[in-house]
């Protein structure tokens, strides 16, 4: 399976699953936040309107700034 893959399953699994605790949704969650390059993945998912491929796009095309 690759990443991009996984982060969509990872996704999917989040955001249908609002009958899990947080500790059932931690593990998910951590793997999702190591998975991305983006850190702001998880904002992505909750505070925009976005599909599933839109926020795949968004996080894989995040470039960090170097100082």
């Amino acid at each position: 399976m690759s990443n991009i893959d996984r982060l969509k399953f990872l996704i999917n699994k989040i955001l249908s699953s609002p009958h899990l605790s947080e500790e059932e949704l931690n593990p998910y969650i951590d793997e999702l936040l190591e998975l991305s390059p983006d850190p702001n993945i998880m904002d992505y998912m909750f505070w925009d309107d976005l599909t599933l491929d839109e926020i795949i796009n968004k996080a894989m095309s995040y470039k960090p700034i170097y100082l």
